[in-house]
């Protein structure tokens, strides 16, 4: 009688291993972007977002869910702090500028400046153009990601996360080290030379709409087999699982604090068992997911975007003391060569940005006075900035004669530029914002705030 019950609690204590098991696997392959972090002593859930660094709609089928979690958090977190790095982003650029790179004035040491240089370099008619017409590229990497058609946002999704924190007051941090960030990406590129090659190395396009239609689902653990299928070992050590548990040790450390934390991380960070959601069960984490994916984006959008940020605006200088003005962020200078230097200020909580042009145009050595170049430029304002003239008017700032002009773009939003002739430069100053921000008080002051120590 006894071996009989010892038998059937034997086979109770299997059937039931057997279904905990089950249901163990069977959570952790569900589907969702978004999860639920608790226990391991937590009063509040925390949340962790699986993001796709892009302003394209795929990446912003978000639900009611998303913007509940991310209001209801204490401190929201993307991958790197933006506030620290944003000016390392636009000044530390490792990759070349092929704009650039024909317009950069060299020297060896046995040749001089001399009048023939300052002559080369003088008024140069379709630069003026260009520079009229573009906006220097780190405002697309900053702030939009993308060709700014009708099937994207505004800005890409991690911006986004970052900026409805900004306007809702939540703390703001980032679960990586910008310095071990960088470095552990760097090695991910270096393959050790006996690494065995994962084929195809490359997306196709087949494996491109793999990934959309996975992501479209929530389907981390497809997103996770396309990675192990198509990366090295040593990419997905360096590129993930390194910087996984870096992210996992920082969230750890934030929620202990009795902190409500919302992480936004690239969705390939959460899969798998050295994914960012396992590491946390492994601390004694419990994960759920919770239904956020949409067929489209969730009308609590609206009252959250909509939000402004109101800065409190500081005088800042650019690094060379050339340029001073009342900004919300500091002034960084982003190109420079013998022929033109871009400054930036961005203010990414509201997706505007200033941005301070100089072209040299040395009129005094080419026979041209300042006032020679406004004609030329003025005959140029049509058909090279952007959008529609709402108003055009001479001006005269720090000495200078210049132009004033707003434009609408086909969006309803205002630009505004200021352009100044010296005898030396062209200043061509812009301020891109959102609605009619451009003509309003604070446009006004920064615009009024300008110094140029020429």
């Amino acid at each position: 009688m006894i071996n009989h019950i010892s038998k059937a609690l034997f086979l109770l204590f299997i059937t039931t291993f057997a279904l905990s098991t089950h249901a163990q696997t069977s959570n952790a392959k569900q589907k969702g972007l978004l999860w639920q972090v608790t226990g391991k002593g937590l009063k509040k859930p925390s949340y962790v977002y699986g993001t796709m660094h892009v302003s394209q709609k795929i990446a912003f089928h978000l639900g009611d869910s998303f913007y509940i979690a991310l209001s209801n958090s204490d401190i929201v977190a993307l991958e790197q702090d933006l506030d620290s790095v944003i000016h390392r982003w636009i000044s530390e650029n490792d990759f070349d500028k092929p704009e650039d790179a024909f317009k950069v004035f060299k020297r060896n040491n046995y040749e001089f400046l001399n009048l023939y240089n300052f002559t080369l370099n003088s008024y140069d008619k379709e630069l003026l153009a260009r520079k009229l017409s573009a906006e220097v590229r780190e405002v697309n990497y900053l702030l939009k990601r993308g060709e700014q058609d009708d099937f994207e946002e505004d800005a890409w999704l991690d911006l986004y996360i970052y900026q409805i924190a900004k306007k809702l007051g939540k703390g703001f941090t980032g679960v990586e080290g910008f310095e071990e960030s960088r470095e552990l990406v760097k090695k991910s590129q270096k393959e050790p030379k006996d690494a065995k090659q994962k084929k195809p190395r490359r997306y196709n396009y087949k494996l491109g709409q793999q990934v959309a239609e996975a992501y479209r689902k929530g389907d981390i653990y497809m997103l996770d087999s396309i990675d192990r299928m198509t990366e090295s070992e040593h990419y997905l050590e360096y590129m993930l699982y390194k910087r996984n548990a870096n992210m996992v040790r920082r969230m750890d450390s934030i929620m202990q604090l009795g902190k409500s934390l919302f992480t936004g991380v690239g969705c390939s960070h959460l899969p798998g068992n050295k994914g960012v959601l396992q590491m946390l069960v492994d601390m004694g984490y419990k994960v759920r997911p919770v239904q956020s994916i949409a067929l489209e984006k969730s009308k609590m959008a609206k009252k959250f975007e909509d939000k402004k940020l109101k800065h409190t605006y500081t005088m800042h200088s650019s690094e060379d003391g050339l340029i001073s003005a009342s900004l919300p962020t500091r002034l960084t200078k982003v190109n420079d060569n013998s022929y033109y230097t871009s400054y930036l200020s961005p203010d990414l909580a509201n997706g505007y940005y200033y941005q301070i042009e100089k072209i040299a145009c040395n009129s005094v050595f080419s026979g041209k006075s300042p006032q020679d170049i406004l004609l030329v430029i003025d005959t140029m304002i049509f058909e090279n900035i952007p959008g529609e003239i709402s108003s055009k008017k001479n001006i005269s700032s720090n000495g200078f004669q210049g132009i004033e002009v707003v434009t609408e773009l086909k969006t309803g939003d205002l630009n505004r530029f200021q352009i100044l002739a010296s005898p030396f430069n062209v200043y061509i100053i812009r301020m891109s914002a959102k609605k009619d921000f451009a003509t309003s008080s604070d446009a006004d002051a920064f615009f009024k705030s300008i110094k140029i120590n020429e």
